[in-house]
């Protein structure tokens, strides 16, 4: 573990003891009648809980912003693997950190995380900062790695948003390819068309190798330039639509879906269920490439679409 990685971990502890310590003050008020001891039980379990949870899950929120700076204060470490030996900070050559965020989004090839970018200037910035600590810690092998996260936590995040926004034709175009996409996959790899669609639900995230081998690149970005053009020319403002006779006529897709699966398989595409074999995978494959044909063929297929992006996430 370098420096950087320990302060941005200090820094965390300390933000959860402080948390903790709050936490446990509340808590201490709460149970006055319950004696010292048990008051000083629940205090320091609150100040264990919470410097635990802040090592845990703050140091990926820490780190965009924490690292440009580190990266700055401290020297690389030795090439003995020594204690790293403070030298005279050197300034970032900012040409050649540009020149190396140019060529890792050149090989990322996703016209969607740089029309997201486009669209959201701070997430720009953020992204700009992850980038630059990564290149002062591991070079051009390591930006394009963060450069990768990133574009998974624009997924996560804006594309259901833009989806939700988009104009009608740019998002019935959309996913009608996404339905394409799903179709190819479930043929050549159900497997991984399997995780792509709903490795998130149970922890696990598909291997991009396996799916660009399954749906072929110009395919994929195909389809990140439709989500592209979704996001270049989305609303600000969600459009309004009958939000009830969306979620009814959805509720009935839906319904026939299930049906479709039966209640032995139906996790498989609710609730992070892994499929046993190659049947399962292209059985909730199908079914989603069915669900997404059905919502296509509804002559509400464009507000269907907005309510399920909108209330889904995904």
């Amino acid at each position: 573990m370098d420096w950087g990685n320990i302060i941005i971990l200090v820094i965390a502890g300390i933000a959860g003891l402080i948390a903790g310590w709050v936490i446990g003050i509340i808590f201490k008020a709460a149970l006055f009648f319950a004696g010292k001891g048990v008051q000083r039980l629940v205090s320091i379990v609150a100040l264990v809980i919470g410097v635990g949870a802040a090592v845990w899950y703050l140091p990926e929120y820490i780190e965009p912003h924490a690292s440009p700076i580190i990266a700055e204060m401290l020297p690389p470490p030795s090439a003995t693997g020594s204690a790293p030996v403070f030298a005279e900070k050197k300034p970032v050559d900012n040409a050649a950190v540009a020149a190396a965020i140019e060529v890792a989004l050149q090989d990322l090839q996703d016209p969607f995380f740089e029309a997201v970018l486009e669209r959201e200037p701070s997430r720009a910035e953020a992204v700009k900062g992850r980038m630059i600590g990564a290149y002062n810690r591991g070079g051009q092998g390591a930006l394009l790695s963060e450069l990768q996260k990133a574009a998974q936590d624009a997924i996560k995040t804006s594309f259901p948003y833009y989806m939700a926004r988009g104009q009608e034709q740019d998002l019935l175009t959309a996913v009608g390819f996404i339905k394409q996409v799903i179709e190819v996959m479930s043929v050549n790899d159900p497997q991984t068309c399997h995780l792509w669609l709903y490795g998130s639900v149970a922890g696990q995230s598909f291997d991009f190798d396996k799916y660009i081998m399954a749906i072929g690149q110009d395919r994929h970005i195909q389809l990140q330039s439709h989500l592209a053009a979704v996001v270049r020319d989305a609303s600000e403002i969600l459009p309004q639509y009958d939000e009830q006779l969306a979620e009814q006529r959805l509720a009935e897709i839906s319904d026939r879906l299930l049906e479709q699966m039966g209640v032995e398989k139906v996790g498989l595409i609710t609730s992070g269920q892994m499929p046993e074999g190659e049947a399962d995978a292209q059985l909730a494959c199908d079914a989603t490439a069915g669900f997404f044909q059905q919502i296509l063929e509804d002559d509400l297929a464009v507000d269907l679409l907005r309510h399920r992006y909108l209330t889904s996430g995904g």
